[in-house]
């Protein structure tokens, strides 16, 4: 090993030399004097010269003189490019990815895209910049690091050359935050000239991306994105769930309720089809029954579907909607269920004060329902008199008992007097447990009187305001013709659906719509709960325009009309839409009893399964407007329990948007299959009344890959992360604009300089130098004699 000068045993032995050498030439110099006269002036000028050169090293080695010179690297600047190999990148990409047009529909995949887009980039690249091509899921891993290519003739890396050990993606979980910050740490020796993510962005776990970017920007290092996929869930369009009652009246409108799902476009143009079969005959046909066009938006949406059934038995209904291109599931397209139609018999009472024109002509329509069993009963009627009806009765129901028996009650302009206070009672127990009542008034005897004689009850059964102090004037002559429109309410209601097919229900209506009308009973308005669905077209104020409205009342509903001459829609198209509209008015008002509970509500869950942690959005549907209104100002609870578990409350609340339905939340806690009950009694009723509904949905709580959780691609968190860090942004809308990130990669090299410092003094050099003068300068004064 060389002992510098430096070190301590040097320092030592130069401190011994230098004492030596003084001594030795204090010696010399003594001796010198006495024989100096020998030399000439050459010879003494070169022994000072010897000894001026052994002072000079010496005054060298003391300001210790170094040589420095720079050395230079020029490296390439490096570009890693970093791409998302999770499960969710095996879903299907967007179908404008100009990247894939080429390549098989049922290939296209957003990894598929992000192996395209790599490939193209690193061909960019690799001519200017040290490309580095990274695969990340919950864990970091160098695919390939690319040959830097001189020129442009020399040929690029293929995909299948990058991806040979990668050809699918197998990632359980998304870390893009940590794989942004390990990637930092590995180049950190190292100009970055940019970094490139490829991925759908929904990260899973990990380093909040936040702070990922954060730390490229302290390290000055922009991210630029590139996301796959598109902020909407898969493409598909999807039938998510049909409510239709499981028995059917024969001859009645059956109604399916369905919830459309429209995960296709913004705007999507197309057809829902109800077809019907015999459902006990395996080799039957389907057979086209009904149809509507449908204008969906994105996302989920309501809709329905009418049919008249006019076959005995098991039907078995299927509805669906065409499948679309590149849908990932056509197997939801299309919803089958059962549906038992039976003939029943619906028990009504009709009774009308005077032999009126309406009922003249409402007694015949209603007998040629075959499930209506009527009984009339007129009041104005001699005692001899035959009282009509497929079954006739001689007397009103006196009891609460006799009252029971019917579903229906029809009082057309009745007169109070002819109807006792226990007999009112009957009545209305009768509705509060779930029959119908029908109040058309009309000009013999007006309501001011039925209100003032039976005001308690009356009041409350009625869903319009009247006043009682206003009595009819029989001399006023009404030749003034009005007419009739349905509310925005009453166009759904299916006691105004006079078709199952949309365009020919509007077509009736229209007729309707072209009717002359002269008289109406007045009213002040509907109440708060009742709701209004037909009204003069050309009222004053809203309230003062209803001219027929229904309300719920405890478990039953009653229908009020203040006009007694729709019999004129008679003419000029003979009795069917008239018959059919009061025989859709009964069977409504009589559906709780006839089919044992009214298809009301509906209860969902906007998923089928979800994982610990996640929020169930919980849905209550409320079919009937009329119990809408019912509900309003009542708390609504829903249950959800599972097996041997403690069951949860929560509360369900009226949409913000004014939708016909309740809405609330859940976090999912246990696992297993937890099922949501929802149970509502009437407002006002007692303990034992049976509830307005009571309707269950199950749904599914597992351990689920938290890729399949969501799959719509994030959008936003990566734009935010290129913004943060001065980054590029591209999704499926700007993506054939990839080549604008190649270029903002700035390609000018990485200069590495190295300083070199030589010390002159301290080396074997300059002390053979120093040994060399000192002796030659000894041996020249040994030669003249002077030692």
């Amino acid at each position: 090993m060389m002992t510098s000068l430096t070190s301590p045993q040097g320092l030592l032995w130069i401190g011994i030399a230098a004492a030596a050498l003084l001594v030795f030439y204090t010696f010399v110099l003594v001796r010198e004097g006495r024989s100096a006269a020998r030399l000439n002036g050459g010879q003494t000028a070169l022994l000072w010269l010897l000894r001026l050169g052994v002072a000079a090293i010496a005054l060298v080695a003391l300001a210790r003189p170094a040589v420095q010179h720079v050395r230079t690297e020029t490296r390439l600047p490096t570009a890693p490019i970093l791409i998302d190999e999770s499960l969710s990148m095996n879903f299907p990409a967007s179908r404008e990815n100009p990247l894939l047009q080429s390549v098989p529909v049922s290939e296209r995949t957003r990894f598929r895209g992000a192996q395209a887009a790599v490939e193209a980039l690193q061909k960019k690249l690799s001519g200017t910049h040290r490309v580095r091509v990274y695969a990340f899921s919950d864990s970091l891993q160098l695919l390939k690091e690319v040959p830097f290519r001189a020129d442009e003739q020399q040929p690029a890396l293929s995909a299948q050359d990058i991806f040979a050990d990668h050809e699918q993606p197998t990632g359980a979980y998304s870390n893009v935050g940590d794989a942004v910050s390990e990637v930092l740490r590995d180049l950190s020796g190292e100009k970055v000239a940019g970094m490139i993510v490829l991925s759908d962005g929904r990260q899973t776990g990990g380093l909040d991306l936040q702070r990922a970017a954060d730390d490229a920007e302290a390290a000055k290092v922009p991210v630029h994105t590139i996301t796959l996929g598109t902020e909407f869930p898969l493409r598909d369009l999807r039938i998510d769930e049909v409510l239709a009652g499981a028995e059917a009246s024969l001859g009645d409108v059956l109604t399916f309720h369905g919830k459309l799902n429209n995960q296709i476009s913004s705007s999507l143009t197309t057809r829902l089809l109800l077809e019907e079969k015999d459902g006990e005959n395996p080799d039957a046909e389907y057979r086209e029954v009904a149809a509507r066009n449908l204008q969906l938006l994105r996302g989920p949406h309501q809709t329905s579907l009418a049919v008249i059934p006019e076959t005995e038995g098991v039907r078995r209904f299927r509805l669906s909607v065409p499948e679309q291109a590149d849908e990932v599931d056509l197997e939801n397209n299309v919803v089958e269920l059962t549906v038992k139609v039976v003939k029943r018999t619906l028990k009504a009472l009709l009774i009308a004060g005077e032999p009126s024109r309406e009922f003249h002509y409402i007694t015949p329509a209603l007998l040629r329902d075959p499930i209506i069993e009527l009984s009339c009963f007129l009041q104005a009627a001699d005692v001899d008199y035959t009282q009509q009806g497929n079954v006739v009765i001689e007397r009103l129901p006196a009891t609460v008992k006799e009252w029971s028996q019917y579903d229906v009650a029809i009082l057309l302009d009745v007169d109070p007097n002819g109807i006792t206070t226990q007999q009112l009672a009957g009545l209305e127990n009768m509705v509060s447990n779930g029959g119908g009542l029908v109040i058309i008034a009309g000009r013999a005897n007006g309501l001011a009187r039925l209100v003032q004689v039976h005001a308690a009850r009356i009041r409350g059964l009625l869903p319009v305001e009247v006043d009682k102090n206003l009595h009819l004037n029989h001399d006023q002559t009404f030749d003034k013709p009005f007419h009739i429109s349905r509310t925005s309410q009453g166009r759904n209601h299916p006691v105004l659906m006079a078709s199952a097919n949309g365009e020919l229900n509007q077509q009736t209506w229209d007729t309707f719509g072209e009717l002359d009308f002269y008289w109406r009973h007045p009213v002040q308005g509907v109440k708060p709960k009742a709701i209004a669905l037909l009204e003069e077209s050309d009222a004053s104020s809203a309230g003062d325009g209803v001219l027929m409205a229904i309300q719920r009342y405890v478990d039953g509903a009653v229908f009020f009309a203040a006009v007694d001459s729709m019999w004129r829609w008679r003419y000029p198209h003979e009795s069917y839409d008239y018959d059919r509209f009061w025989s859709r008015v009964v069977r409504y008002l009589g559906e709780a009893r006839l089919l044992g509970a009214q298809q009301q509500v509906s209860l969902a869950t906007d998923r089928r399964s979800y994982s610990p942690g996640e929020d169930v959005a919980i849905e209550l549907r409320v079919l009937d407007p009329a119990l809408m209104s019912q509900l309003a100002g009542e708390p609504i609870y829903v249950t959800i329990a599972s097996e041997g578990a403690e069951e949860y409350k929560t509360p369900l609340l009226p949409d913000d948007r004014g939708e016909q339905l309740y809405r609330g939340e859940y976090r999912a806690r246990r696992l297993g299959t937890m099922t949501l009950r929802a149970q509502q009694a009437a407002p006002d009723a007692d303990s034992e009344a049976k509830p307005l509904f009571d309707v269950s949905h199950a749904f599914d709580v597992r351990m689920q890959s938290l890729e399949n959780a969501d799959t719509s691609a994030d959008l936003a968190a990566m734009q935010q992360l290129a913004k943060g860090t001065g980054g590029l942004y591209l999704d499926y809308h700007t993506l054939d604009q990839w080549e604008t990130v190649a270029a903002a990669l700035p390609s000018d090299p990485q200069i590495l300089t190295e300083t070199i410092t030589a010390e002159v003094w301290d080396g074997w050099l300059l002390l053979a130098l120093f040994v060399g003068l000192v002796s030659c300068e000894l041996s020249l004064r040994k030669w003249w004699g002077l030692l």
